[in-house]
């Protein structure tokens, strides 16, 4: 499964590397990241209730030095936040679709303003990509190898990666694609698609799960066509 992608990709060098677990949700990838010797993890999650079952994990495992938290939604709008209602479960209920849901009439797709949240709700900032590269811990690796699982904003949070993977720092993305929740993250379908075709002519491709390597764009285009609705995948873009 993708697991053994992980292992295998986080040995392959250069091994000055890092590993964005973006979407952490309780840090489960980042955990065996940190297990399978990667030497710096920042954890990326706007679920208060997660954050304490990720730094729970990081100190019981001694990964302390190794580990980073970024406690907050990944996006291209800054000064927006997240209003999330604390329920007592570290679960999928981010940014964007059932937060859009949840608060219709008082945000847009980038979140809310700070005097504009809903009575009840913690505001969870939104950063963009560059906090998240100085949350890193020992400054500033020759590696990225990066994983995106944030509820349908992936188009958007890719896109501000483009700039590193044409620097040849990105060299892995393992991402959930749900283009069917892309326009509650105010992206449309010709849009989304823009982004990853982008990585395809940036020299990506789609490496299957056996290690072959495969053209990225006919899985995207399937997934516009709704079948399936959703899939995750694995990106190599090294070139090598």
């Amino acid at each position: 499964d993708l697991r053994r992608l992980l292992r295998k990709r986080l040995g392959t060098p250069p091994l000055d590397l890092a590993y964005l677990d973006v979407g952490a949700n309780a840090g489960a990838y980042g955990m065996l990241a940190l297990g399978w010797g990667a030497p710096r993890v920042v954890f990326v999650e706007p679920q208060p209730e997660c954050w304490a079952l990720i730094r729970a994990g990081v100190g019981a495992n001694d990964f302390v030095k190794r580990a980073a938290l970024v406690p907050a939604g990944l996006g291209e709008v800054s000064g927006k936040h997240l209003p999330l209602v604390p329920d007592n479960g570290c679960s999928d209920q981010g940014f964007p679709a059932s937060n859009r849901l949840r608060f219709a009439d008082n945000h847009d797709a980038f979140g809310v303003s700070e005097d504009a949240a809903p009575p009840g709700a913690v505001l969870v900032p939104i950063v963009p990509w560059e906090t998240v590269w100085r949350a890193i811990p020992g400054g500033r690796p020759r590696r990225l190898v990066v994983k995106i699982d944030v509820e349908g904003q992936e188009a958007g949070v890719v896109r501000g990666l483009l700039p590193w993977v044409v620097a040849g720092i990105v060299t892995d993305i393992m991402v959930e694609v749900t283009p069917s929740l892309w326009s509650l993250a105010g992206v449309s379908s010709s849009d989304g698609r823009k982004v990853f075709s982008t990585l395809a002519a940036s020299g990506c491709w789609r490496l299957t799960e056996s290690g072959l390597r495969s053209p990225l764009m006919p899985v995207i285009d399937a997934l516009l066509r709704s079948r399936p609705d959703h899939d995750t995948f694995w990106i190599q873009c090294d070139q090598s």
